[in-house]
């Protein structure tokens, strides 16, 4: 037998069996064994656990800082996470919100859906580029406005300063004005009413109509008058025939705004005077001139409607 008492491999024991040979030292001071071994082993191996997603697939667990990273240190990005304080909340997980999100701003490396909309957005804007500088020609900017087709929505007013090309069909629904002249290449149809509009044009009375002022031994003299209503396009003319009439030229009609060449007068009797009236128009492109085949009837007034046409 060995004395474990007094062997100095006594202090090779592991703790608990130092302990145990401590207290019964007293009662016991010899054993009889082969061999003691003990161990204490702190390496223990816990099953990994995986976090999922309500719908069942694995979360995330680290924040998507790059398009090609789930690193937090990597500073190739549009922000960095490890620029976060004390004060800042980080989550590392994903965020699920079901409801309204409001915020003043948001920064993000990638927002998913809004990709395509912004590359449209910068086609638009490079295109809109080309067209300032003059760099292309109208058919190339036709072509290639193609794929950035897109449905704008205005709810206040629009103005554009140069040139504006409309391709498909046009609805105005609300009043349109036509500034400058305008041009309309093809048929036009109109569903309502054509209503004209503009200044009053000038009547003046000639020599043919008869006299403008009573003589002194004839007060009671049939008097000449001619008044007009309307525009340059359309309106009413009234021609009160004094005495002395006599034929030819009875009344100028002078336009607020001169035609480009003289245009076409067409003038429709508006009274049993006027239709039995014999008579012709001479057309220039500041105004047309009443003229009388044969004398008219002092005393007699002629009534008409004219219609302006270029």
């Amino acid at each position: 037998m060995r004395d474990w008492h007094n062997s100095t491999t006594a202090s090779a024991m592991a703790p608990f069996m130092q302990s145990t040979v401590a207290s019964n030292v007293a009662n016991t001071v010899s054993l009889d064994v082969d061999y003691v071994r003990s161990w204490q082993d702190d390496n223990v191996v816990l099953p990994e656990t995986v976090e999922t997603a309500p719908d069942g697939s694995q979360l995330v667990t680290k924040p998507p800082v790059a398009l090609d990273s789930t690193l937090a240190s990597d500073t190739d990005t549009f922000f960095s996470f490890n620029a976060a304080t004390s004060e800042d909340a980080v989550f590392n997980k994903d965020v699920y919100v079901k409801g309204t999100l409001f915020a003043d701003k948001i920064k993000a490396n990638q927002i998913e859906g809004l990709q395509i909309l912004t590359d449209k957005l910068d086609g638009l804007q490079q295109q809109l580029a080309a067209e300032k500088s003059g760099s292309t020609s109208q058919s190339n900017a036709t072509d290639s406005l193609n794929p950035y087709a897109l449905d704008l929505s205005f709810g206040s007013g629009l103005k554009v300063g140069g040139p504006a090309e409309f391709q498909g069909n046009v609805l105005f629904y609300r009043l349109v004005t036509f500034v400058e002249k305008s041009f309309f290449n093809n048929d036009v149809t109109f569903a309502a009413h054509i209503t004209t509009a503009g200044d009053v044009p000038t009547a003046k009375l000639l020599d043919s109509a008869g006299i403008t002022t009573a003589p002194e031994d004839n007060p009671d003299a049939k008097l000449a008058k001619a008044t007009i209503g309307g525009n340059d396009n359309s309106g009413t003319l009234s021609i009160d025939i004094g005495d002395s009439a006599d034929s030819g030229e009875l009344v100028t009609i002078n336009f607020k705004s001169n035609y480009d060449r003289s245009p076409q007068i067409f003038l429709t009797p508006g009274n049993a005077a006027s239709a039995n009236f014999k008579y012709y128009i001479d057309s220039s492109p500041d105004g047309f001139k009443l003229v009388a085949a044969s004398p008219p009837q002092p005393g007699t007034t002629l009534k008409f409607y004219y219609w302006v046409v270029q």
